[in-house]
């Protein structure tokens, strides 16, 4: 064998395993937020106060970490992307927006405007909302 088709051997080995791996991780399940621990728990308005004061400092704070929000809804919406929720955060524009899990549709039905509710989620940072994905309904 060659020294080129030994180098092009290895380089079609390497190929293969990063092309396994890149199919493991696209094909990996994500974890049910249920199972996942809770980092912390803060108010809505604590929390959008803190990304609002300091983004860097509630970045490190937060961010992807899974944070229960204890709030009151101001909307909800369906997309086809799944179920929304947005809480209050003491502001007139922005909130807590909370992108739901799979799977909440049911329990989430019961949910109305105003309503003061419990919602874990992965804290996905700020872009004017406070970001939470993979949420789930703790309490209702």
């Amino acid at each position: 064998m060659s020294k080129s088709s030994k180098v092009f051997f290895i380089l079609l080995i390497l190929a293969g395993a990063g092309g396994y791996y890149a199919w493991y991780l696209y094909t990996k399940p994500v974890a049910n937020t249920d199972d996942v621990k809770t980092d912390l728990s803060v108010s809505s308005n604590e929390l959008f106060s803190d990304y609002e004061t300091d983004e860097v400092a509630a970045n490190v704070k937060y961010l992807d970490k899974f944070v229960e929000v204890s709030g009151q809804v101001r909307s909800k919406s369906t997309d086809e992307m799944g179920v929304n929720l947005v809480l209050e955060a003491g502001n007139d524009f922005f909130g807590i927006n909370c992108a739901m899990e799979k799977g909440q549709e049911e329990i989430i039905s019961t949910v109305n405007e105003g309503d003061e509710i419990i919602v874990k989620g992965k804290c996905a940072g700020f872009n004017g909302d406070v970001v939470l994905v993979n949420g789930i309904l703790v309490n209702n």
